[in-house]
């Protein structure tokens, strides 16, 4: 007796189906994840698409020196001057220099101290060394930080009974259009007509900014001198003199112009804003700008009392009589 052996071949997905001749084809659907066994050809490739924002703090500060001494300097000429033709009192716009501002901070101001409160010193000269991090060499070096100053002689005005001179300072701002021309702020978008006086910081305010005494010695009480306060103040304060001034007609320019796109104003407390604001004119269009807000720093010797001419200062030893000030970005994020 002989059995005889059938092979049945099952191609691809085709089944025999018993009481009947046809096929059934397997689902065509894809499942989440492969089904492990012997067998399988299933097959699984993974890639993906992956999206980013880089968050970038952005806090620089900049000076540009005006080189401000001798002639330089507005003798018995209030700091407040400004102008917007070129020659006259604009090119002693920024006498002491230009402090420009770059940040994306939300609320930041610019303060500075003093050498010696707004007086120009004389003495015995030796750099002034800080501990510094220096990432090269992952250490601490020390490195010089401008000059200290040990029995020095303050220059003084001419007077019976010799009196400090204390330096006014008057704090102007600019708009750099076009990468070039440094032009008053607000003029170039309208928001100003005419040329409008820096604001004076308190006299007072800068004798407190000294961080060091007659004697050399590091002063035991130092108060940083806001720019933001400055330029905000209302001028009903003691020396106070408002950002624009009263004009004769009693108006005040203060209020349209904008520092990082905040309104400067009396009465603000949350300093200042992004410098990438874009500057518009009146016909909405914008101006060419570097992204900074550029303050001019103004120094001068008012006159003691009154007359507008005459040199307010005499009887000084001769020598170079100097002072320091140190400007520092804050900035909150």
């Amino acid at each position: 007796m002989s059995i005889s052996k059938t092979v049945v071949k099952l191609a691809a997905a085709a089944l025999v189906v018993a009481g009947g001749v046809g096929t059934v084809w397997a689902a065509s659907g894809v499942t989440e994840n492969c089904v492990a066994g012997a067998g399988n050809n299933c097959k699984q490739a993974t890639n993906g698409l992956t999206t980013s924002y880089e968050v970038i703090k952005l806090w620089n500060i900049e000076v540009t020196p005006g080189n401000a001494k001798d002639d330089g300097l507005f003798l018995a000429t209030a700091a407040d001057v400004t102008a917007t033709d070129v020659g006259g009192t604009a090119t002693k716009n920024g006498n002491l220099g230009i402090v420009s501002v770059e940040t994306n901070s939300t609320g930041w101001d610019v303060k500075f101290t003093t050498a010696n409160g707004g007086r120009l010193a004389k003495g015995t000269k030796t750099p002034h060394m800080e501990d510094q991090f220096d990432i090269g060499c992952m250490c601490i070096n020390q490195v010089q930080n401008g000059w200290d100053y040990g029995n020095k002689d303050y220059l003084k005005y001419r007077t019976s009974i010799p009196t400090d001179a204390v330096l006014s300072v008057g704090i102007g701002l600019y708009d750099k259009v076009n990468g070039t021309t440094y032009v008053l702020k607000g003029l170039a978008t309208g928001a100003a007509t005419a040329a409008y006086s820096a604001a004076l910081v308190d006299p007072a305010d800068i004798i407190t900014s000294r961080t060091t005494n007659a004697d050399g010695t590091p002063a035991g009480s130092i108060r940083s001198v806001s720019l933001y306060e400055a330029l905000n103040n209302d001028g009903s304060g003691t020396g106070g003199v408002a950002l624009g001034g009263a004009t004769a007609t009693g108006t005040t320019l203060r209020g349209a112009l904008k520092i990082g796109g905040v309104a400067v104003s009396a009465g603000g407390t949350n300093g200042f804003g992004p410098t990438d604001t874009p500057l518009k004119n009146g016909s909405n269009t914008v101006i060419p700008t570097d992204n900074k807000e550029h303050f001019f720093i103004n120094v001068g010797f008012p006159k003691l009392s009154g007359g507008a001419t005459g040199d307010p200062l005499g009887g000084n030893e001769e020598g170079t009589y100097e002072e320091t000030f140190t400007f520092t970005l804050v900035a909150n994020f």
